[in-house]
């Protein structure tokens, strides 16, 4: 899976619109004044690519989460050997995954499952994160115990 997210610019041009012809400049109508929701609003263009370099033909889940939290399923043929995915969404990509559930592998490789482009903000929470955290909880208290333990026989 290779991922990249990158920031799209506002709309600019003469555009048909259900009232007619509109002029944008910077996503607002000509001569406008920027307001402060105009200005914050940002949109971002995300292309996923899965390949599946394997000889196991059958369709998978692929799962692309974002950093508000929202997520976007999508299906991967049995017959594709590549699958882009370009998505415009409100806010960057944090992770995406081929398989995210670990039900039906896309391919043998399932080191190269997914991609994770985030620092864990929204649904960017990844299991192998969570999972980091519990089991390094749990080798440093065992390691505190075998300290003690070794403070005990001195």
């Amino acid at each position: 899976v290779s991922a990249a997210t990158r920031r799209t610019p506002a709309d600019s041009g003469l555009f048909d619109r259900a009232g007619g012809r509109v002029t944008l400049d910077a996503g607002r109508p000509a001569g406008a004044k920027s307001g402060r929701d105009e200005a914050k609003a940002k949109r971002y263009e995300t292309v996923v690519l899965f390949a599946n370099t394997g000889d196991w033909p059958h369709d998978a889940a692929a799962r692309l989460a974002f950093e508000d939290g929202s997520t976007v399923d999508r299906t991967l043929p049995a017959a594709a050997r590549w699958v882009r995915l370009r998505i415009a969404s409100s806010s960057p990509l944090a992770w995406a995954a081929a398989d995210p559930d670990r039900r039906n592998p896309w391919d043998a490789n399932r080191l190269n499952d997914s991609r994770d482009l985030g620092v864990g903000r929204g649904a960017a929470e990844t299991r192998g994160r969570a999972a980091a955290a519990k089991y390094s909880g749990w080798a440093a208290a065992l390691a505190g115990l075998f300290g003690e333990f070794l403070w005990f026989l001195a």
